[in-house]
């Protein structure tokens, strides 16, 4: 019988040659950055963590929300913070898609300037720019956002009349992480100057889909990641993702979609993540990746790994964070309990739903119409559905039930418009709503608007028939008289602003002229008959596109 043991003389005799081999085989080994076994990917060599933390759309809930249906509080930015505390290592970056400010009373109060403090203390490595950034115009924009401690960017916009907004929107920021350079494009939405044209004087944007891969070309050779951080929605986050192939993850926001873990999309250049948490942060996102220095990486492997994903809820359960929470605290000590205050009841539950108010007549938006109507003494009056944002459950009303759940306080205005022109206006507005548009119109007491298919079918006052060569005295917000939501009809007509009276205060005052409790139903001023295409569109929408 043979023997193949190896003699110790014989050992000895090869072990520099042994150790030569495997010196050889640990250089090889350390320099492969994947090995692939029955498709599965198996990570080695100088693969890097990194974890990529993220919110959208906080409209400055800066504190606890509650939720309609588990009627259970979440979110609020202390206990954000304490959930990053947790999480937050030298292997990690805290990442904002757009709109932190506008939503809540902290904004109608202080615009801008609480949610700038919190969200310093909170920490975030980079931000881009929303559409509600703008609403109080670019200089308001610029007078809150230069206080950040953070980078703001939006690589598709051109600010025209403020050299310093100009200068303090980045297109990029370039983060380095755990021996990784990581580079952050931030991309806004176009929707902004189209919903509100009055913008168009001082900024111009660009089709995020050609600035991006302009940057992200430029930069791709000098990093290890690209990430686009996104304004404009669900749907075109997917469709930059299997477009761009220089980008390698998308953090986004805007449409308030819930994705319960990254979605995998495929391009030329592999594989773009695409994430977004919903809003009013209700969740905080994460994605862990392994990430390989781009002077390391082997011809034929990925630029990064994806481990693991997806959305962690901040309940009421949390620990709030006492720095973040005595930052919150001091502003809404000043907004005081003034507006907690009760000032009248309600014998319904007033829908504010969002979707509800995008696409069919809600009791709601009745009483807002009619009390602009009210202030007026206009024929008619309109308001848009992207006004509203929660609903007032009673049966109690107090002024914040008001503010919460229209927050976009525009002073009230009138017009004069013929009946032809109401009529077009009413055509453009049958052909796009959809429950997602803001732009869907409601109406005051006396109007009956029919639409079918999608097609604008009558339109009637007081049971009789918009005339096309009649002039009628229109009342809206400001907003939408000066264009926006697509209203552009109305955008060259002359405004007559009154005695300047927000919404608000007019809503207030005409619900305490009100018998209580007030009894607001929807009643029919609206009519759309085209059920089959609603079915469909709540069987096949998974997601929301993007909202005003």
């Amino acid at each position: 019988m043979k023997n193949n043991s190896i003699s110790k003389k014989d050992l000895r005799k090869n072990r520099g040659g042994i150790y030569s081999i495997f010196f050889i085989l640990a250089v090889i080994l350390s320099s492969v950055s994947c090995v692939f076994d029955d498709g599965a990917q198996i990570v080695s060599g100088p693969y890097k963590n990194l974890s990529i933390y993220h919110i959208n759309d906080a409209h400055s809930h800066l504190t606890q929300a509650k939720d309609g249906a588990t009627k259970k509080y979440y979110g609020g930015a202390s206990r954000l913070k304490t959930l990053l505390n947790k999480t937050r290592s030298s292997e990690s970056i805290v990442l904002a898609a757009g709109d932190l400010v506008q939503g809540t009373l902290f904004y109608n109060f202080f615009h801008g300037a609480a949610d700038i403090e919190t969200f310093n203390a909170v920490g975030l490595d980079a931000f881009c720019l929303g559409n509600h950034e703008f609403d109080g115009g670019v200089d308001s924009l610029f007078n809150y956002y230069s206080k950040s401690s953070f980078p703001v960017l939006a690589a598709n916009i051109n600010f025209k009349t403020n050299p310093s907004a100009a200068a303090l929107v980045k297109p990029y920021t370039i983060i380095e992480k755990n021996g990784l350079k990581i580079a952050v494009i931030g991309i806004d939405t176009p929707q902004i100057t189209s919903d509100n044209p009055k913008l168009l004087n001082d900024i111009t944007i660009s089709e995020p889909a050609l600035i991006l891969k302009q940057y992200a070309v430029e930069l791709r050779s000098g990093v290890d990641l690209i990430i686009a951080l996104t304004h404009i929605g669900y749907n075109e986050d997917l469709k930059l993702a299997s477009e761009i192939e220089e980008v390698d993850i998308i953090i986004g926001g805007h449409s308030h979609t819930e994705v319960p873990v990254p979605a995998a999309v495929k391009n030329k250049g592999g594989i773009c993540m695409v994430a977004q948490t919903g809003a009013y942060l209700k969740y905080l996102g994460n994605l862990n990746l392994k990430v390989c220095p781009k002077d390391l990486r082997l011809a034929g492997t990925p630029r990064y790994i994806y481990e693991s994903g997806g959305l962690d809820y901040i309940g009421e359960d949390i620990t709030p964070d006492p720095l973040v929470e005595s930052i919150v605290s001091v502003y809404e000590k000043q907004i005081g309990e003034n507006v907690k205050v009760k000032f009248a009841s309600t014998a319904n539950v007033l829908n504010g739903n969002m979707a509800d108010n995008r696409k069919s007549e809600t009791n709601l938006a009745n009483l807002f119409a009619d009390a602009i109507k009210n202030l007026t003494n206009a024929d008619i009056a309109l308001i848009n559905g992207g006004n509203f944002r929660e609903s007032i459950t009673g049966p109690d009303i107090t002024y914040e039930n008001i503010y919460t759940a229209a927050p976009y306080d525009n002073p009230v205005v009138t017009i004069e418009l013929s009946g032809a022109e109401l009529i077009e206006d009413f055509k453009m507005t049958a052909s796009r709503y959809d429950g997602d548009w803001g732009g869907f119109l409601q109406f005051s007491k006396g109007m009956k608007v029919i639409y079918e298919n999608h097609a604008f079918i009558s339109a009637a006052l007081d049971g009789v028939a918009i005339d096309g060569a009649r002039t009628y005295k229109v009342a809206m917000s400001e907003y939408i008289a000066s264009g926006g939501d697509g209203h552009s009809i109305f955008a060259s007509k002359k405004q007559d602003a009154g005695a300047i009276i927000k919404i608000s205060d007019a809503v207030i005052g005409y619900i305490k002229s009100l018998p209580q409790p007030i009894d607001y139903r929807a009643e029919g001023r609206i009519v759309i008959n085209d059920p089959v295409s609603n079915a469909f569109k709540t069987l096949l929408i998974p997601y929301m596109p993007p909202r005003r």
